[in-house]
């Protein structure tokens, strides 16, 4: 019995902890992300990639770029203007020799003007900008937020890079969200 009491009573208060409790992210809205392999790979790059769940990878001895291409769908799924405005471009990368110049991870963040066709670079992302050589996640920030899905079509291209010396680079997915 205490049991049954205690559940019913604490249901309504943990709610409403959560309801009023200060989270940033989940006031913010929606997050779109994608996982490295489910990116388009560009065609020349066939022969040189491996994919394995959600990573993408040279396969061994390859050298050269692997280009990515994701696409960026609107999780809200309507034409508000300024929305989802994200400002925050994601990437979960490993580039084992940092900020060398063995291997490298860049990722473009582009708009395309639905009418016209041009296209703008929104953001890029550097992996030689840090010295991390582990798997990890790391951000950039940018202004102004995306969020015109009336006007523009986005896209965020992912260029993987590895010459002789280079060691297992890699790309499991990327993201954008608000930078807090």
């Amino acid at each position: 019995m205490y049991r049954k009491i205690l559940t019913r009573g604490m249901v309504p208060a943990l709610a409403l902890l959560f309801t009023l409790a200060p989270n940033a992210h989940a006031q913010l809205g929606p997050i779109w992300n994608h996982t490295a392999s489910s990116c388009a790979i560009d065609e020349a790059d066939l022969g040189i990639f491996q994919a394995n769940q959600e990573e993408v990878f040279f396969m061994p001895g390859a050298v050269g770029d692997i280009f990515l291409r994701c696409n960026v769908n609107n999780p809200l799924d309507v034409a508000m203007a300024g929305q989802p405005g994200w400002d925050l471009l994601g990437i979960t990368y490993q580039d084992p020799d940092g900020m060398g110049v063995n291997t490298r991870v860049v990722a473009f963040l582009y708009q395309v003007n639905k009418a016209t066709g041009v296209q703008g670079l929104l953001s890029t992302f550097d992996s030689n900008a840090l010295a991390d050589p582990t798997e990890h996640y790391s951000s950039i920030c940018f202004a102004p937020p995306i969020g015109d899905f009336l006007n523009f079509y986005y896209y965020v291209q992912v260029r993987i890079s590895r010459n002789a010396q280079g060691g297992n680079v890699k790309v499991c997915g990327v993201d954008l969200y608000y930078c807090d």
